[in-house]
């Protein structure tokens, strides 16, 4: 038996939420110990350095790369758009990754797993393999993230697009989930919402793991952070809200009060009137440990917010808005809020008392070390495989 994961950008460096449980699941496919080859696109914005694989990874594994423009193009969303099909997904269509996929093992039982609806153009080919089962890992629901983008913005023009593009998303991801012999996802509401879309096929909630933290965090620090990837519209969308419209009501409360924004794809900027972009966080563990609170108004998206449970793992006291907790219950720690009044002041609640960022923190990382742990999860997928 032969084990073959597929992902739409390199796993490493784990520049961003994707990235992360991309990283997870490898380590998880690597302890099934069955011979696993890695085939990776490389992109523009996810160019591939196997120097970033750490070498343990490309001892245990075959690694292939294929490289793929998928910068947008008007000429490609024309010809996308008179085939019929969406340019979102056959923007990740390279004919080399196909021929491989077909002259891959021929002779011997393969699993497929592969990452997200972006690589659904190369279903066709690997339906056309013999002893083979293809699992598709899908990190949230696509065309919800552009549905929820048409609702939220005021354009009609952007309005018109958004909704275009979610339709023939939602298209492709029935047709991809429905051909493939079974799902994997990050949480429960997205196995119901694709369950609600009329699919069929056999869908298991398999969540990211975590590795338990023994180290402790500052709750002495009351300052305010938020960390996420600036290349993905829901976390912009989150530090626009914070930096224009509830930072500036709780700096007149606390004049001492500071806001880091931390994420890959941003840019360094000083510390101004109370707020500092510090970029790409090389040491993410030493951030969480003494950035204070992490504040999320995370007001549209699909899927488990990564980067949430991540700093779950290490006791990191968080607020966050009910579309940020998707995936997560409400009984692990998160403070979970309904409107901007509310957050504005459970943030003061947690502000002024170190005892409460102690007691939600120190919630969250038992529940994270409960549900998420290495073996849990692996368990489940060797359990699928079989």
């Amino acid at each position: 038996m032969q084990l073959l994961y597929l992902t739409n950008k390199p796993v490493y460096p784990t520049v961003d939420g994707g990235c992360k449980a991309m990283q997870a699941l490898l380590e998880l496919l690597l302890a099934t110990e069955i011979p696993i080859t890695h085939f990776t696109l490389s992109t523009e914005k996810h160019p591939f350095k196997s120097t970033e694989y750490p070498k343990d990874i490309r001892e245990k594994c075959s690694i292939k790369v294929f490289e793929v423009a998928t910068k947008p193009t008007i000429f490609g969303f024309i010809k996308s758009f008179f085939l019929g099909n969406s340019y979102n997904i056959t923007r990740f269509y390279v004919p080399e990754l196909e021929i491989a996929i077909s002259n891959f093992a021929p002779n011997e039982e393969v699993i497929v797993v592969m990452e997200s609806i972006y690589l659904a153009p190369y279903l066709t080919e690997l339906k056309k393999r013999k002893n083979t089962r293809i699992f598709i890992r899908t990190h949230n629901v696509e065309h919800d993230l552009w549905l929820q983008k048409s609702n939220s913005t005021k354009n009609p023009f952007k309005k018109i697009a958004y909704t275009y593009i979610a339709n023939r998303l939602k298209t492709k991801e029935i047709i991809a989930f429905s051909e493939a012999d079974e799902l994997f996802t990050l949480t429960e509401n997205d196995a119901n919402s694709i369950n609600d879309l009329g699919v069929t096929t056999p869908c298991t909630v398999v969540p990211m793991h975590f590795e338990m933290n023994h180290r402790q965090v500052d709750y002495s620090i009351n300052d305010l952070f938020f960390v996420g990837s600036m290349n993905w519209f829901p976390n912009i969308e989150a530090v626009q809200k914070l930096k224009e419209d509830l930072f500036p009501i709780l700096k007149k409360e606390f004049p001492f009060l500071t806001l880091k924004l931390a994420g890959s794809f941003s840019t360094k900027q000083a510390l101004i009137n109370g707020v500092e972009h510090v970029g790409f966080v090389e040491d993410l563990a030493n951030f969480f440990q003494s950035s204070g609170i992490l504040v999320a108004p995370i007001m549209t998206g699909s899927g488990v917010r990564v980067k949430l449970l991540e700093a779950m793992s290490y006791g990191v006291p968080i607020i966050t808005t009910e579309i940020g907790a998707i995936g997560i219950p409400h009984n692990s720690g998160l403070i979970i809020v309904k409107s901007s009044e509310e957050f504005i002041s459970k943030i003061q609640q947690l502000i002024t008392s170190e005892e409460l960022r102690q007691t939600i923190g120190q919630q969250a990382k038992e529940f994270i070390q409960q549900h998420y742990s290495f073996s849990a999860v692996l368990t489940k997928i060797i359990e699928r495989f079989k």
